[in-house]
């Protein structure tokens, strides 16, 4: 039987795209708290440091797949409303195939490529990216189908415009459960559980779908509600979006332009895109790119 897959991505993720080889990438570029650029390579400084002295240093943030836990069970109707996650750092994993993707992006996730000056490296839409991506989702069918409004930020033209850090990838998907492999960055399977099957809830319309959140962020946006870390406030304007430096590297240039937030208020973006309300992580911290 047929199922929809649904594949929320949220945080430092950025859509690039393999016009060979029909396929989209999602490349997560590692971001461990410390500078990013071709200049700063491992080992600069060690992980973990706060690096307050160095321009375009970020927090480290963690990749993780989330699903339901109803998803582990076969023919749920129900979400059990527990969430299960597996750390991606240092793993990636294909999905789909079949008919080729819709490459298009939707327009509320800003093109890098386009000030940086040319694509993503090479080297990271090969089948072994490298440990210089902290973990790789590649979706070989269906298209992106949905996207958080975002907030407003001034980009390289000087202008305010609407920024999204969430966006929905729907695959459509035959069988009765989808088996995710997980390999290694650098080649060979992950470390630990390298399967985990999954089946689609079965709603009372019939409809049947499986639900994955991929999520690259802070710890601070990661943790417990309860955890006593204080989450960031949303920024004051002209602030820099700092995070956003990391997503360079994967182009082999050093940061040129930086997100300044300007608020809430500016014009929506033309687009067919639907628009969801955001609710993997702070809209105002982390946003999806393009490359």
């Amino acid at each position: 039987m047929a199922f929809t897959l649904r594949v929320t991505f949220v945080g430092l993720c950025l859509f690039a795209a393999d016009e060979a080889r029909r396929r989209m990438h999602v490349l997560m570029p590692r971001a461990v708290g410390q500078p990013h650029g071709p200049g700063h390579h491992d080992g600069d400084h060690p992980e973990g440091e706060s690096g307050a002295n160095h321009a375009h240093c970020v927090d480290p943030h963690i990749p993780v797949l989330e699903f339901d836990t109803a998803h582990l069970r076969a023919g749920q109707q129900e979400p059990d409303e527990l969430v299960a996650r597996r750390t991606l750092r240092g793993t990636m994993f294909t999905l789909g195939g079949g008919a080729e993707p819709d490459l298009r992006i939707c327009p509320q996730i800003v093109g890098v490529r386009d000030v940086a000056g040319s694509g993503v490296l090479p080297e990271f839409l090969e089948d072994v990216p490298g440990n210089r991506v902290a973990s790789r989702v590649t979706l070989e069918s269906g298209r992106m189908s949905a996207v958080a409004k975002g907030e407003c930020w001034e980009w390289a033209d000087g202008q305010c415009r609407r920024m999204a850090h969430e966006a929905e990838w729907e695959l459509p998907m035959e069988g009765d459960s989808l088996s995710i492999e997980l390999r290694g960055v650098t080649g060979g399977v992950a470390e630990g559980k390298p399967i985990v099957t999954l089946y689609p809830i079965e709603s009372g319309s019939g409809r049947r779908v499986l639900n994955l959140m991929v999520r690259h962020l802070p710890l601070v946006e990661l943790g417990p509600d309860d955890s006593g870390v204080p989450v960031p406030q949303r920024p004051a304007h002209g602030t820099e979006a700092t995070h956003f430096s990391v997503y360079y590297e994967l182009f082999g240039t050093e940061p040129r332009v930086l997100p300044k937030y300007c608020g809430t208020d500016c014009a929506d973006l033309e687009g067919d895109c639907p628009l969801i309300e955001g609710r993997g992580g702070l809209a105002y911290n982390c946003m999806l790119g393009g490359g």
